[in-house]
């Protein structure tokens, strides 16, 4: 029988993002907090795991040539407790997070994780030539 986790109190519990120790590589890179938003920030301040990142440390907005250069394996504190929207665009903080960059990634628990469905500039990263992580469905 399964094992169900629930969030009863204290921190939320993630969802591995990578499949059966898929991970295979791994780096660290700039986090630019002023891109990301509550969706990728959980209520404690902590990157969620499964956030994808792009070269520069950005969420991916689309640009031409943008890939997913990683993807955040665990929760890493970036900054203090009840973050908004505003609080981490005006954010200036720009600290280092390691990333798995090379891997299947469960896309099922990184869309659980950010309780959101990946965006298309998100897919479309992923997707292209130069990104070596693999989604577990498109």
């Amino acid at each position: 029988m399964p094992f169900v986790i629930e969030e009863k109190t204290g921190a939320p519990q993630y969802q591995e993002p990578f499949i059966e120790d898929s991970l295979t590589g791994s780096l660290h890179v700039k986090v630019d907090v002023s891109t990301l938003t509550v969706a990728e920030v959980d209520r404690f301040g902590k990157i969620r795991p499964g956030t994808p990142l792009g070269e520069d440390g950005k969420r991916l907005t689309g640009v031409v040539g943008e890939y997913v250069r990683g993807v955040v394996p665990e929760a890493a504190q970036l900054v203090a407790a009840n973050p908004t929207n505003a609080t981490l665009a005006a954010n200036t903080s720009d600290p280092f997070v390691g990333v798995g960059v090379i891997g299947v990634v469960d896309r099922d628990a990184v869309e659980a994780n950010l309780g959101r469905v990946l965006s298309a500039e998100e897919l479309a990263g992923f997707a292209h030539a130069k990104c070596k992580l693999v989604l577990s469905r498109y």
